[in-house]
């Protein structure tokens, strides 16, 4: 018997032959159907990522054009900008204004006017909306009777304010309780609680001695400095050679103990105190050298001493004469100069002289290396005005780092009204005449905003005296 299996037959086991037509069976259909959805699954979500990438990659893109052009509009000088008017105080005849003066929050979001009428010191708060545009509190007299201000011209009361808005202000006065000598008396009002008036008073242990040109300016802690001129006895000092002095106080706190920082200062011309960054001031005075020679000097001021313990003192890398004018003077000038900081690692100044060449000046000054090491050094100096009847440039720095520098100067009309110049392309743009009255002085301008500006000052027009400020946006 034949052991091979049947011609035609399967072998036990195996899978049936398909049918004629080539069909598939089921199973094999659903599973073709699965794998080919999953295959279009993955296609899609392939492209739907791809697609996600291409849009971030353009959101990017347009992100940073927009980046780019915002820091290009920011930083591009606009010369059609105008300064617009945001407040203005008129003040009866007869009356006296001193001042104004304008501080900043080291933050940039408060800024605090102060000026005196008479013998009282007055105060205003201000700050910008959401909207950009300028909200101002109501003028406020300093409600303490017994400091009257009793200051000229080049030492109007100062204002500052800290990044909370507080404000503080201080100025000259002599008691009514005293016949010679002056104080300086510094109040700050508590705006955060009942309002109520902490009034501090610096003075000198020798009572007859005077007190005067101070500056003020808050620390990003809140910490107060407060910088003036002792200027002796007048028949010791002649109303010329002082030391110059400083205190520091807590928030809301009494001031410490008082330290030199420096002697053979002008003893009634301005003194000039910005915040550089933590702990650091900019500081500006005149200095009286052998002759009687009259000289504008810079210094970084710690409050906390160099080593960072201590009182304050001046950083002595930084202590520098910032240009000899050759000025020399029987008397006192009643001239300071004036700083402005550039980020923390430089500053711009700005002065008047009667040595050679006479005019306004403007100076900047960097920490170099030298032969004596790392020191702060007069890097350039320009012209501001050479005419011999413009007078009290005050500088302050844009956003981008430009000085702007505002002084009074005559008119062809025989009067006299504020300028302002600005750099622009490495170069001071020519002066622009900003006032219209007949008597303008005292301008004082503080960076505001993105490349703008306020400006305060005094002047007296066809309807009497008056205050006035402008924020000039776009520089």
């Amino acid at each position: 018997m034949s052991m091979m299996p049947p011609s035609g037959g399967s072998r036990p086991g195996a899978p049936p032959p398909l049918p004629p037509t080539g069909t598939p069976e089921p199973f094999e259909t659903e599973l073709q159907r699965r794998q080919d959805e999953e295959a279009r699954a993955v296609r899609a979500r392939t492209e739907k990522a791809a697609r996600s990438a291409r849009i971030a990659g353009v959101s990017v893109l347009v992100l940073a054009l927009a980046v780019v052009g915002a820091a290009l509009w920011w930083l591009t000088p606009h010369g059609d900008s105008k300064p617009i008017a945001s407040w203005e105080r008129r003040v009866p005849q007869g009356v006296r204004i001193i001042g104004p003066s304008i501080g900043v929050s080291p933050n940039g979001k408060w800024f605090a006017l102060a000026w005196a009428e008479g013998s009282r010191v007055w105060w205003l708060r201000g700050s910008a909306e959401l909207s950009g545009r300028l909200r101002l509190d109501t003028p406020q007299m300093v409600s303490d009777t017994t400091h009257p201000f009793t200051a000229f011209d080049e030492d109007p009361p100062k204002a500052a304010i800290d990044n909370t808005g507080q404000i503080a202000v201080a100025w000259m006065a002599r008691p009514i309780t005293r016949d010679v000598g002056a104080v300086i008396a510094v109040a700050r009002p508590d705006l955060e609680h009942d309002g109520g008036l902490a009034l501090t008073r610096i003075e000198s242990p020798d009572s007859a001695s005077f007190l005067l040109c101070e500056s003020v300016a808050y620390d990003d802690d809140g910490g107060l400095v407060a910088v003036w001129m002792d200027g002796g006895r007048p028949a010791d000092s002649a109303g010329e050679a002082g030391r110059l002095q400083c205190a520091t106080a807590s928030p809301q706190g009494a001031f410490e103990a008082i330290a030199t920082i420096a002697d053979s200062s002008c003893s009634c011309c301005r003194t000039s105190l910005t915040w550089l960054g933590p702990e650091q001031f900019a500081l500006a005075y005149r200095g009286v050298a052998a002759g009687n020679v009259r000289d504008v000097r810079f210094g970084v001021l710690n409050d906390q001493g160099e080593t960072g313990s201590g009182g304050p003192a001046l950083v002595r890398a930084s202590h520098t004469v910032v240009r000899n004018d050759g000025w020399v003077i029987e008397g006192c000038p009643s001239e300071g100069p004036s700083v402005a900081p550039v980020g923390s690692g430089a500053a711009y100044v700005a002065w008047y002289t009667e040595g050679a060449p006479r005019g306004l000046y403007l100076a900047r000054l960097e920490p170099r290396f030298g032969p004596e090491g790392r020191r702060w050094q007069t890097m350039n100096t320009r012209v501001v005005d050479a005419r011999a009847e413009a007078k009290h440039p005050t500088v302050t720095t844009l956003s981008s780092g430009r000085p702007f520098v505002v002084f009074d100067g005559p008119t062809p009309e025989g009067g006299r009204a504020l300028f302002a110049r600005v750099e622009r392309g490495g170069k001071l743009a020519a002066p622009v005449r900003f006032t219209t009255a007949n008597r303008a002085a005292r301008g004082i301008p503080v960076r505001w905003g993105r490349n703008g500006v306020l400006i305060a000052w005094q002047e007296t027009d066809e309807y009497g005296p008056r205050l006035a400020l402008v924020e000039w946006k776009g520089l």
